[in-house]
């Protein structure tokens, strides 16, 4: 039976309702609305408004229960389910049915499972399937509001999914043109800037954490009052659609998924993070085969609990949400005593689910595990609370007595990571990954040896893939191309400078349309960050692109250089284009077959639970020298960095080629300009969000400001040492307890220091940055570089044209044609009249302007005032020296020295 709240319109579905008259409680709006039931069969349910004091006497119980403490029984768990009419009446919104038994199951309203995306709250896929369709047309806030189609550089595309923090939609980020998960927070959260500034510092330090087996969280920001932040999007299913699908799983099939969960959340734990809500709705599986832990980070984690406080300052405000998502999902969830979800809680977590640690979580996973194995959770109930009570006093009946093929080995895993105290189940998921490990005989003792016929099917792959048409063509013809085109542009640059324009703009334009159209129709990593890079471009970025390019347009105008470089632009636009639609389309066509045997070699393996290293490590062990370009193809260009890291730490990365080595600086540089841009507007948000904190805590504005930002740089400065830490390894084998103990006393002492002005590394920093950040700066960075470069050159073409001299040897045998000109003519000329050189722009002799242009046009190709004390020094001594102590060349060699000295030393650190 399917209604809509009458007071924010949100879709609801009834089961099995008897005749009579109920207050059911909208899991949206959070108000209670009436709902009568007709004894007539056909007649339809009414809904309407409750009266301001009916109202009022129906939320009374969850008020109430805001002012309590923390939960010390389970019974208090009662307190915001909605009253059931009758014991066989469940409202699907807020009690949905258990994924894999037909019995109804509660589950809180918070946590319902999520469908395709398992990192957002969803209701039931009858309501999915209503809002999807719905938002395709008109999307909206969780609270009935209108959305914008664009939000920050996200386009929505349709809604996914709603829950107590907010709804969901299907994105398309602009800037890499690939789709996310949007999440919108609700509007009612996003009010209290206490609740905004705490969830948004515990999703910015999960964002900061990538594994293979989590979901990652790529972006937070605001746009017109709305808060969001965009997660990966998993194409696939959930583990609980799997079983609901199937039923139960093969014992070893299991095993292999939640083994990859395992991993996921060892990772986490090994960083101080508990995710307090594991179950199969948020395990994700995607279509390689991935099993991907979702809602990482957007849960509470220990070290946010506690909030200090700066002497002076007011008390936050009570009565808004509390310290995390649980706190502010607690009118649906457990009244602030608990997050998790009943069929999954570890019992100790229905008592105090602040004081939980990580084995909390292998508690979850088992019983992920049992219901995998099993169709079914290890307890169910009419009630949360009663599941909750089976959870803490009755025994979990073993697996093998369900499920005859399950082995007892497997059930004593089962019943040890579901033991009812902490202290009896496995101490650490890594005790959980090696005796997983050990039951699918792939113990992590050893490295994993395949099968002859896994070896022989990825022999097989690669054979196919290395003799594919046309695979031997592409290279040589590559690079005969431009092998001919570097030599007639040297030759021609002595004798015809308009035969060296015609190559040049052939071979450059050539090698764009080649870029371009590989990039569009195969999605290349160096397309995807270019394009990423040109669309995050400020607009000071994009004037000095125009500037130059309308400089070079002037400069060939004046040498006489248009014509053969328009005409070299259209003949090498269509070389490059069919370059690749001739050679390089065919051949990736030809190649996807064994690239699709690859993938499903792969995702064998995965979901037998072999570790994604010990993957890859076999297929570039059992790959030849040219391993590179295939790996690439099959795991993606950053895995394979990875393994080509790994694999000069040993012998078997030895005189190995390597493939499109000269894509790596210059995806480094472009990486490195995108993270410091994106490290910048962080910065801003976080500050804007904490000083909005501020304010609510009742800190004077100018205070609130600066302790902001303070507040965001510390914030930063932790995240860029967890990404360091992270690249630097794993992090070593300690008890997860300590780990999540000495991050909280890190973070809280780094919040309170910033609160107090104790916190000023990065300010005093920020302070001495700032005499090169303003108009200094500006003074000295690349961008003013480029454009004096451009200008000089454009001056040096001006003096080409205008020399009388070159005029003059221009016209061979009293001719009246212009011959062209080459370098040889230039150097004649200069060395035999040299001081009788004149030209249009008075104060520039010979070929000094070019000489200059030319050295500081390529230094302005990169950012920062280091390298203006090269490029200066540089352009003053082929400017002024020739002038006093004449010896021309020796100063322009001398320049040109300089000028790359700077390209060694002058680079800041991220280029």
């Amino acid at each position: 039976m399917a209604i809509h709240c009458p007071l924010c319109g949100h879709g609801m579905n009834f089961k099995d309702i008897k005749p009579g008259k109920f207050q059911p409680k909208c899991p949206k709006c959070q108000q209670r609305f009436g709902l009568t039931i007709s004894d007539d069969p056909l007649a339809a349910p009414k809904v309407s408004k409750l009266p301001a004091a009916a109202q009022a006497t129906a939320a009374a119980v969850a008020p109430a229960a805001k002012t309590q403490p923390a939960a010390r029984h389970a019974s208090q768990f009662e307190a915001t389910l909605p009253p059931a009419p009758s014991k066989t009446a469940v409202v699907e919104a807020t009690l949905p049915p258990s994924p894999v038994t037909a019995s109804p199951q509660p589950e809180v309203a918070a946590t319902l499972p999520p469908t395709q995306m398992g990192n957002f709250d969803a209701t039931s896929p009858l309501e999915q399937g209503r809002q999807a369709t719905h938002a395709e047309s008109a999307p909206a806030r969780a609270n009935g509001e209108a959305i914008p189609e664009k939000l920050g550089g996200y386009r929505l595309l349709k809604e996914l999914g709603r829950g107590a923090m907010g709804a969901v939609y299907l994105a398309n980020q602009l800037s890499l043109d690939r789709h996310v998960a949007l999440k919108l927070i609700q509007a009612q959260w996003a009010a209290n800037p206490v609740f905004v500034a705490r969830f948004t510092r515990e999703a910015y330090a999960a964002a900061q954490l990538t594994h293979h087996n989590v979901v990652q969280i790529y972006d937070l920001g605001q746009d017109g009052g709305i808060n969001y932040f965009s997660m990966e999007f998993v194409s696939g299913k959930s583990l609980a659609d799997l079983v609901m699908e199937h039923g139960k799983l093969d014992p070893e099939q299991a095993v292999g998924y939640v083994l990859q969960a395992a991993r996921g959340l060892d990772f986490a734990h090994r960083r101080g993070m508990v995710h307090r809500d594991v179950k199969p709705a948020n395990l994700m599986l995607n279509e390689q085969g991935i099993v991907k832990v979702a809602d990482l980070g957007l849960v509470k984690t220990p070290q946010l609990l506690e909030e200090p406080q700066v002497t002076g300052e007011a008390a936050p405000a009570t009565s808004g949400p509390g310290s995390s998502l649980a706190a502010a999902t607690a009118d649906v969830t457990l009244t602030n005593m608990a997050m998790g979800t009943p069929a999954y809680m570890a019992p100790e977590q229905a008592v105090d689910a602040a004081g939980v640690d990580h084995r909390s979580d292998i508690y979850s996973l088992g019983c992920t595990l049992y219901v995998l194995l099993t169709g079914r959770p290890p307890f169910e109930g009419a009630s949360a609370l009663e599941v909750i009570t089976k959870h803490r006093n009755e025994p979990v009946v073993r697996p093998e007595v369900l499920v005859k093929r399950i082995s007892p080995a497997l059930s004593e895993i089962v019943l040890q990571m579901v033991a009812k105290e902490p202290a009896d189940r496995y101490q650490t998921l890594g005790e959980v990954i090696t005796a997983l490990e050990g039951f699918l005989g792939i113990a992590s003792a050893g490295p994993f040896s395949p099968g002859e016929q896994q070896v022989a099917s990825l022999e097989a792959a690669l054979r196919q893939y290395n003799s594919a048409p046309l695979a031997r063509l592409r290279g040589p013809v590559q690079l005969g191309f431009i092998a001919l085109s570097a030599g007639l542009f040297v030759v021609l640059l002595f004798v015809s400078w308009w035969g060296a324009a015609l190559v040049a703009a052939l071979a450059v334009s050539a090698a764009m349309a080649y870029f371009l159209v590989g990039g569009w129709l195969d999605r290349s990593m160096l397309f995807e960050k270019a394009r990423s890079y040109l669309l995050a471009l400020r607009i000071s970025d994009w004037l000095t692109l125009v500037g130059g390019g309308l400089i070079s347009l002037l400069v060939c105008y004046l040498a006489g250089w248009l014509l053969p470089a328009l005409v070299g632009c259209a003949v090498g636009t269509l070389l490059g284009a069919g370059c690749y639609l001739l050679i390089d389309r065919p051949l990736a066509i030809a190649r996807r077959a064994p690239l699709a045997e690859l993938a499903g070699l792969v995702k064998t393996l995965r979901i037998r639970g072999v570790e994604e290293e010990a993957i890859q490590l076999f297929v570039v062990k059992y790959s030849n020298d040219t391993w590179e370009e295939f790996f690439e193809a099959g795991f993606g260009y950053e895995a394979k960095l990875k393994a080509r890291e790994s694999l000069t730490k040993s012998d078997l990365g030895r005189r190995r080629p390597k493939f499109r080595a000269w894509r790596d600086g210059l995806i480094r540089h472009i990486d490195a300009k995108l993270r410091r841009r994106q490290d910048e507007r962080e910065r801003q948000h976080l500050r804007k969000v904490e000083e909005e904190n501020l304010k609510a805590q009742g800190v004077a504005p100018e205070k609130a400001r600066e302790q902001a930002n303070l507040l965001a740089d510390a914030l930063l400065d932790d995240a860029v040492d967890a990404r360091q830490q992270q690249a630097a390894g794993a992090a070593a084998a300690v008890d997860p307890k300590v780990i999540a103990a000495q991050k909280r006393a890190r973070q809280l002492k780094m919040l309170s220091d910033a609160r107090s002005g104790r916190y000023r590394e990065r300010g005093v920093l920020a302070s001495l940055a700032g005499l090169v950040t303003g108009p200094l700066g500006f003074a000295l960075g690349g961008k003013v570089r480029f454009l004096a470069g451009a200008m000089l050159i454009a001056i040096f073409a001006l003096w080409l044209k205008t020399n009388t001299n070159l005029a003059d040897a221009a016209h061979a045998n009293g001719s009246t044609q212009q011959r062209a000109l080459g370098m040889l003519d230039v150097l004649q000329t200069f060395f035999t009249n040299g001081e009788q050189v004149t030209t249009a722009v008075a104060g520039f002799n010979s070929v000094a302007p070019g000489v200059v242009g030319v050295i500081l046009l390529v230094l302005g190709l990169f950012g920062g005032w280091r390298m203006s004390l090269f490029a200066w020094p540089a352009a003053a001594i082929a400017l002024v020296l020739p002038g006093v102590i004449g010896l021309d060349l020796v100063c322009y060699g001398s320049a040109t020295g300089l000028a790359v000295v700077g390209l060694l030393l002058g680079r800041t650190p991220a280029e």
